[in-house]
């Protein structure tokens, strides 16, 4: 369905063998730098949910590829439209509407760690996946290295979530790689810091070996040899144990 004129949001419901079942349900942000939308942090993640039992939701939101004057108001407003639409038809999408996580990956997961905060009365727990966070140690992110007419995707960089951690961000679950060439594992400590002076439960694990974008780190998400990591695709069994307590 679309969201808005540039975004579009796609179910993955869980087939229907109980009559008034609702279940726990996740949205998803996937990566690409703001630049465009990741699919193999899209269905791939929905599906591995859905197999954890949980409806999943894909919000394809509005990227610098389609709009070049995008602004972080506009996001904001998507993932808003996206968490109304669960909430308000909860009941025919079988969702529990008090159990509604937000799911980011490296962009998705600067997006998803803001809008947590915001929205803290419909999301129940937050999910980074290698985020990005802030532009204290990210360098690559300067307008003069992003390049001409790339201002709207400086201004998106330039936004700390840290700023945004407030007493009533929702429990968080981070998880990324030592060898991360491309988010400062610095931003990541700097969050948790952050949350936990501000006494927000957080789950943190980092593992050593994998690159940025493992998504679900499996044959079912790779591109190249390297993006399959029996170690770390322990992440998603590990955070469905986290959901749990």
């Amino acid at each position: 369905m679309q969201i808005s004129k540039t975004a579009s949001l796609t179910n993955y419901l869980l087939p229907v063998y109980r009559k008034k079942i609702a279940h726990p349900a996740f949205i998803i942000l996937p990566g690409g730098g703001y630049t465009y939308v990741s699919l193999r942090e899209s269905a791939p993640i929905a599906h591995a949910l859905n197999a954890l039992g949980y409806q999943a939701f894909v919000l394809d939101y509005t990227t610098w590829e389609k709009d070049r004057n995008l602004t972080f108001q506009m996001l904001q407003e998507e993932v808003r439209k996206t968490i109304e639409y669960i909430v308000e038809n909860a009941d025919m999408l079988r969702v529990d509407p008090d159990q509604i996580y937000l799911m980011g990956f490296s962009a998705g997961g600067h997006l998803a760690a803001i809008s947590g905060s915001l929205f803290y009365k419909y999301i129940k727990k937050v999910v980074l996946a290698y985020p990005y966070l802030s532009p204290k140690y990210n360098q690559d992110v300067s307008l003069e290295i992003l390049g001409e007419g790339k201002e709207a995707l400086h201004n998106l960089f330039n936004i700390d979530a840290s700023d945004y951690i407030s007493k009533n961000t929702p429990p968080t679950f981070i998880w990324g790689t030592y060898e991360d060439n491309v988010v400062a594992l610095q931003a990541m400590l700097d969050y948790i810091r952050r949350c936990d002076a501000t006494n927000i439960p957080v789950e943190f694990h980092l593992y050593e070996k994998g690159s940025h974008g493992l998504s679900l780190a499996t044959e079912a998400t790779m591109v190249e040899d390297e993006q399959v990591n029996p170690h770390v695709a322990s992440w998603m069994l590990l955070l469905n144990a986290w959901l749990k307590l």
